[in-house]
């Protein structure tokens, strides 16, 4: 994988991220019937596993808690899943959700 320092990385340059990976969600979308939908798909996955992983990392050193812990829980980065609604509208007016247990 590769050695990414999120540390130094700022709004503008994971801005790129989000907005390569909502170009590959449309292109995914285009080609469900195709052969390259799962390879696609696989990328698409490993470029948010990666980046949630740093996120987690990033937000268990600034407030001193165990990334164990993190994933414990659950993280979900909401600008990850749903990069065309960060990028295009600068996200959620409202959040409405059930965790069942």
């Amino acid at each position: 994988m590769i050695g990414l320092k999120l540390e130094r990385i700022g709004w503008n340059e994971f801005e790129r991220v989000l907005k390569v990976k909502e170009k590959l969600i449309r292109i995914l979308i285009a080609s469900l019937n195709s052969e390259q939908a799962i390879p696609l798909n696989d990328l698409i996955k490993n470029i948010t596993a990666l980046f949630d992983g740093k996120l987690d990392e990033r937000f268990a050193r600034e407030h001193e808690i165990c990334v164990g812990a993190l994933e414990e829980i659950g993280t979900f980065h909401w600008g990850m899943e749903f990069p065309e609604v960060f990028l295009e509208r600068g996200g959620f007016d409202v959040v409405w959700g059930i965790r069942r247990m």
